[in-house]
């Protein structure tokens, strides 16, 4: 049935806001053509840095089974643009969509390939006799696999042996080509090569270090030293929350079993492998077959699941593990944010942005996974590097001996270096001579630190001999961006809006690390359970199998790197999550803007690393020569960077005191509400009211709270208007609107403000959100004028004529009515038009006529009345009597001589009193005086009345005349 009472004109509008609505739904298909496998585009980039023709071993056999093999997908301009905008809104506490955070279907929805194109895509690849795996919930990826004869054919490229210093790898030695209908929308591969990420962990030296005083970190010292063991004293441990380690080696559930129960953690006994899911752990291999065993590998996820464990022992930690065939630590990273695992991902692996990029996987469409994380609320870290400024130098060291002197340039890593990560660097503890660790441990958590303990960077190099690099890596990044040939860096990522404060360098780019935390692997490394075989020893037995003394003196199980202090920044997160959203899956995404928003103005919450140390180490002068010049080698011989006060590239902000950053964070972020009002804006006459009436509605993670308001409430409001709130108090139970009246109110006299007012209105508590209201005050438009009950009034001389005069007002100026009405502002009166000679008084009641907020008042008129004529009050003869009487007196008083002096005086005293009445009895004339009082007549007096101030308001209309007629 047609409705055909619905307004036609209302209908595009209608239309466009139900469109706005389902953006999500109504995407558009990007791939119009048919995939035609002959009609291929080649592209751009190179193969990867290490497939060089000097280690080729030719090419691999047509039957040779590739691991998962990753096709990855980029937004289109406009899906990308849409995706910034909304992670600012999710980031910003006054949006409505502040950490309003999307499951990867949401996301598929809104910034991926619609469904329809990847059943395109998934079928055209069925066509080529690849087998599908795994579509992306988020759209963003399908994953395949096949042999090398399937990929040759349909993407152009072969499949060649490497042996890279011993080591047999396998890449692609041809760049890919795609089908044309794929351009623009296909943009790189994972899975066509097995050249993964190096782990960032380093072994303590098995040598004694002339001056080295070492200690070894247990999960107590970590508690201690960072201000974690607040937290956990308070409840803050973890319970509820889960957070992901990603690898690409299987673990031996023995080592991080032995780590836990030796330090009164509890255990995952019985759980083994993939398919584990404890409460504390839960295993998944994310490719088949299982990666195995790896060397170092296998130590780094130890550390990783161990220390991160340590910070938040009652988390779930999920160890998400993939084979370097399909991509390694960089395919269990997608997997883990594709299906939103956890809210808290940690990654100790990176490689230099210059060898991170290759034509199978460039840079721009790495970061498009760690961009999805953030819309989805997932915080992710990721190492800076044990290399110092150095990076580039150990992912290219192909002979695997320690680096003495940097020929790769400066360089940072990625993904340290996205602006979707938060890069953790590495300090190092100076003790000076201070006293800062007791002289035995505590059980069970091994603590012997007794405070904070001052923090400088981590730079080993120097103390290492021979000299090799071994520090914390950081810098600008400036590789990003290569050119046409992909042999030459040209730029860094741009750097992100919220990369400011003290420090931060004005160079563009994006800067790293964030924050950083004990690395060193000389002083005071950390206590890690690793296979013996991690540690050059024989066997897969674990290494605090007998005892953590037995680890640390028999097998040297310690360790440093950003490998250590990335898993204690994430299990602060983790804790930072719980604090903040309670016992759920909620996240906080991208930390990064709250950390240098916090370190500007809550400094507490970070250790500032002073200025006075670095990151330098010795280089080659010119290398490398295909760089440029800014990247090489100076004449000096040495490059790096120095800490200083605030931000620099050596330590980021610096470290954290755990319970003071959650803290902060709790005093600064956006309550568990936000609110509106309605109408706005509003516009109100000068000395009238206004109401708005102001909703509280729940945002992401409600809690209950009380809100209460006061006229203080208010800020901005132009002077002469004031604002009042009905309730003052409501009662938000987290989930359903709550509504209090905002009532604006205006003088009649104020001065009028220029154009529309910005009032903000902002409780008195919670006081960390706040809405405006926009108010235009009109012209003045109230009056008022005044009456008495008669115009005449006769009156005797020396009688009072009472006059009741009355204010009227029929546009505001009167409020209230019968007993409550009152004028809108005081009123003073005054009299004119009585001549001064008429002798007649005039008094208004109440308050004399001055500031008066009665509606009647009374006006007494009094005349005075004639006098009687004044005479001597003996008459004439009096003078003869007081002349005779003066002389008598002063006799007396002489005559008295034998009387006290006090008596005499009393009784001159008495003669001076008679004589001053026998002189004005006697004065010099016989004439007498009198007042007529008021003459007989009529009289107008004339009444007025105002509201004084610098806009009065006056009595309008005919002035107020009364007659008084005096008989």
């Amino acid at each position: 049935m047609r409705v055909s009472n619905f307004p036609q004109f209302l209908s595009p509008l209608f239309l466009t806001l139900l469109a706005s609505s389902l953006c999500f739904a109504a995407q558009s298909n990007r791939i119009s053509a048919p995939i035609d496998s002959s009609q291929v585009v080649t592209l751009p980039g190179r193969v990867h840095p290490l497939a060089q023709a000097q280690y080729d071993q030719g090419r691999v056999e047509p039957t040779f089974q590739l691991g998962y093999v990753t096709l990855l997908f980029s937004p289109s301009a406009s899906q990308m643009k849409a995706l910034d905008h909304l992670i600012a809104q999710q980031q910003n506490p006054a949006s409505r969509n502040f950490h309003k955070w999307l499951t990867p279907e949401q996301f598929a929805d809104g910034f991926a390939l619609t469904a329809n194109d990847m059943q395109k895509v998934t079928a055209w690849l069925r066509t080529q006799g690849f087998q599908i795996v795994s579509v992306a919930r988020g759209r963003q990826f399908v994953v395949f696999t096949g042999t090398e004869a399937l990929l040759e054919s349909a993407f152009r490229t072969e499949i060649h042996r490497y042996n890279v210093n011993g080591q047999m790898h396998f890449a692609n030695a041809v760049m890919p080509s795609i089908p044309a209908a794929l351009s623009g929308v296909a943009v790189g591969f994972r899975g066509l090569n097995d050249f993964v990420p190096r782990p960032s962990l380093r072994q303590h030296p098995d040598y004694t270090l002339t001056g080295a005083t070492t200690h070894f970190l247990a999960p107590g010292d970590l508690a201690t030293i960072y201000d974690i063991a607040a937290l956990h004293t308070n409840g803050f441990d973890g319970t509820g929350q889960k957070i992901v380690i990603v690898g690409q080696s299987d673990v031996y559930i023995d080592d991080i079993n032995f780590y836990r129960t030796d330090f009164g953690l509890s255990s995952v006994s019985g759980c083994g492998g993939a398919g584990c899911n404890t409460p504390n752990l839960r295993y998944i291999e994310a490719t088949t077959p299982a990666p195995g065993y790896q060397a170092g590998d296998l130590g780094e996820s130890d550390l990783d699941l161990e220390i991160a464990g340590a910070v938040a022992p009652n988390a779930q930690l999920i160890f998400v593990t993939s084979n370097a065939n399909s991509g390694g630590v960089t395919f269990s990273a997608q997997y883990a944010i594709d299906n939103m695992l956890a809210p808290v991902i940690s990654m100790s692996y990176g490689q230099c942005e210059f060898d991170s990029a290759d034509s199978t996987d460039p840079l721009s469409t790495q970061d498009l996974v760690f961009k999805q994380a953030v819309a989805q609320g997932i915080s992710f870290f990721a190492a800076s590097g044990d290399d110092g400024p150095a990076i580039c130098d150990i992912n290219d060291n192909t002979t695997g001996a320690p680096v003495s002197s940097a020929i790769m340039g400066l360089s940072v890593s990625y993904p340290a270096s996205s602006q979707y990560v938060t890069g953790v660097g590495g300090t190092e503890f100076n003790e000076g001579s201070g006293t800062y660790w007791n002289a035995t441990n505590d059980s069970p958590d091994g603590d012997s630190a007794k405070s904070y303990i001052p923090e400088k960077s981590w730079n080993d190099f120097f103390v290492l001999s021979p000299h090799s690099l071994d520090g914390g890596g950081g810098g600008p990044s400036n590789c990003a961006n290569e050119n046409a040939g992909f042999t030459e860096c040209v730029s860094g990522f741009p750097k992100p809006s919220w990369q400011t404060g003290a420090g931060v360098p004005a160079d563009g780019v994006r800067d790293v690390p964030d924050v950083s935390l004990s690395a060193s692997n000389v002083n005071d490394p950390y206590i890690v359970c690793v296979p013996l075989s991690e540690v050059g020893k024989t066997g897969s037995t674990s290494s605090c199998a007998t005892s953590i003394s037995n680890a640390l003196q028999v097998n040297n199980s310690a360790f440093g790197g950003t490998s250590a202090s990335t898993p204690v920044m994430a299990g602060i997160a983790v804790l930072l999550n719980q604090y903040l959203n309670g016992s759920s899956a909620a996240g906080l995404g991208l930390i990064n803007p709250m950390l240098y928003s916090l370190a500007a103005n809550s400094p507490t919450a970070f250790h500032d690393i002073p200025a006075g140390s670095n990151s330098i180490v010795d280089c080659t002068v010119g290398t490398p020569s295909t760089q440029p010049v800014a990247l090489q080698c100076p004449a000096s011989g040495t490059f790096g960077y120095s800490t200083t006060t605030g931000y620099d590239y050596v330590t980021g902000l610096g470290s954290v005191d755990a319970n003071n950053l959650a803290s902060a964070w709790k005093a600064t972020l956006a309550p568990d509400f936000q609110f509106s009002p309605a109408p706005t804006p509003v516009s109100v006459s000068a000395g009238q009211s206004v109401a708005s009436t102001v909703t509280i509605t729940a945002i992401a993670g409600s809690t209950p709270t009380v809100v209460n308001f006061s006229p203080s409430s208010c800020k901005g409001q132009p002077a002469g208007s004031t604002c009042s709130f009905n309730p003052t108090s409501v009662i938000f139970d987290g989930i359903n609107p709550v509504t209090t009246t905002l009532t604006i109110s205006t003088l009649a006299n104020m001065a009028l403000p220029t154009g529309a007012q910005t009032i903000t209105i902002t409780p008195t508590s919670p006081s960390n959100v706040s809405t405006t209201v926009s108010l235009t005050v009109t012209a003045t438009t109230e009056t008022f004028s005044l009456s008495s009950t008669a115009s005449t009034f006769p009156v005797s001389p020396g009688g009072t004529a009472s006059i009741s005069i009355t204010v009227n007002s029929s546009n505001g100026f009167i409020t209230g009515s019968g007993s409550a009405a009152a004028t809108a502002l005081p009123v003073t009166y005054t009299v004119s038009g009585i001549p001064t000679t008429a002798e007649i008084s005039h008094l208004f009641s109440p308050a004399g006529g001055v500031s008066v907020t009665q509606t009647a008042v009374t006006l007494n008129l009094g005349t005075t009345a004639p006098t009687a004529q004044l005479r001597p009050p003996f008459g004439r003869t009096g003078g003869i009597f007081f002349a005779l009487l003066l002389p008598g007196l002063f006799g007396i008083i002489f005559l008295g001589g034998s009387r006290p002096r006090s008596l005499r005086l009393l009784s001159l005293i008495v003669v001076l009193g008679f004589s001053t009445l026998w002189m004005s009895a006697c004065g010099g004339s016989n004439s007498s005086s009198k007042s007529p009082g008021t003459p007989a007549g009529s009289y107008t007096v004339t009444v007025t009345a105002t509201t004084g101030g610098a806009n009065p308001i006056t009595n309008s209309g005919k002035p107020l005349t009364i007659t008084l007629t005096v008989n």
